[in-house]
């Protein structure tokens, strides 16, 4: 595979994970994240592959000290991905 390809599979495996970990919790807040991330950055789950410090600032945004346990989600839905570079720096990131 190719860099791009590795770089779009990536991307799409961070939106699902970001958007499963969401839907958990419930639909509501997964659309209440999705828009702030839209509105606040103009980018959506996949953007934050490359910006991973958005959806760390949304996720403290709405749910304070409590984000930790959204992070613990997603991480927990990127477990099998981690030796993925991209990825791997991805969750570094959104853990801070």
């Amino acid at each position: 595979m190719t860099d791009v390809q590795d770089i779009s599979l990536s991307r799409d495996f961070v939106s699902i994970a970001i958007e499963n970990a969401l839907s958990n919790i419930g639909s509501p807040i997964a659309n209440e994240v999705s828009v702030r991330l839209n509105e606040i950055y103009n980018c959506d789950f996949g953007d934050c592959l490359e910006h991973p410090e958005y959806l760390n600032n949304v996720l403290k945004q709405v749910f304070g000290q409590s984000y930790l346990h959204v992070v613990k989600l997603i991480q927990d839905q990127l477990a099998n991905m981690s030796f993925n570079r991209p990825i791997e720096s991805f969750l570094q990131v959104i853990a801070k």
